[in-house]
């Protein structure tokens, strides 16, 4: 309730009267997830297809997992509160891999057959700059934003049985850091109002890492996400 009071406090002080008394604020994130083009790239654009748009990279339609906006580069007719800012680097489940990845039973994602797209996972996390505009003004510049502005969240494995025969191997594990402490915290939170339009990218200077051919000469499909973390005003029920 206190921060219910604080967000719509700070709606009364930037927008002005209204009733107020009436709207209450609900903790909500809005995510977007894309397709890692497996030749690389200069650029990620998130925000661009909505759910049931089609994802450039893997030509999939998107659905709830991947994208919760039903807008392009809007969060529709609501006023948004960003408190936080986390991005998220992950590997697509082996069901959804390439055939020649997915039909080999053997191959288990954190054995040698894939050392080296893990290591590629890493020279993504360590590049690439975020940028966040709203209308046509630069509000976000984040560099190295997987590593700055990590999830938070994630799965938090060692090791599994005799999955890692050497030290090497089990040095190889690699996720977007779970710490949710460590989460790029937006201060003063950052308003986001009906309809205002935004751009999310994540640029490279250069061209960021090809994934093309690395597990059983199949290309990996990695994905990445960006995720506004804060309080959507909305009227009370």
């Amino acid at each position: 309730m206190a921060q219910n009071i604080n967000y719509l406090g700070l709606l009364q002080r930037q927008i002005g009267s209204s009733k107020w008394d009436q709207w209450t604020a609900l903790r909500w994130q809005y995510y977007d997830y894309v397709g890692y083009p497996a030749a690389g790239t200069t650029q990620l654009q998130f925000f661009i297809q909505p759910e049931g748009g089609t994802d450039p990279v893997t030509s999939l339609v998107k659905t709830r997992e991947d994208t919760n906006v039903s807008q392009q580069r809007s969060l529709g007719q609501v006023y948004y509160v960003i408190q936080n800012i986390r991005t998220h680097l992950c590997l697509a489940p082996k069901s959804r891999q390439a055939s020649a990845i997915k039909n080999n039973a053997t191959l288990l994602f954190g054995d040698n057959g894939m050392n080296t797209g893990i290591s590629k996972l890493a020279e993504i996390m360590r590049r690439g700059v975020l940028n966040i505009k709203l209308g046509q003004k630069a509000y976000f510049d984040i560099p190295y934003p997987l590593v700055v502005a990590p999830a938070g969240f994630g799965l938090e494995i060692q090791q599994t049985g005799s999955m890692y025969s050497t030290a090497s191997q089990a040095a190889l594990w690699l996720q977007s850091n779970p710490d949710r402490s460590l989460v790029f915290d937006v201060s003063p939170p950052q308003m986001i109002e009906p309809s205002q339009t935004f751009d999310v990218t994540i640029d490279y200077p250069t061209t960021s890492p090809v994934l093309t051919s690395l597990v059983n000469s199949a290309d990996l499909l990695v994905r990445v996400g960006v995720i506004f973390d804060g309080y959507l005003a909305r009227p009370a029920q």
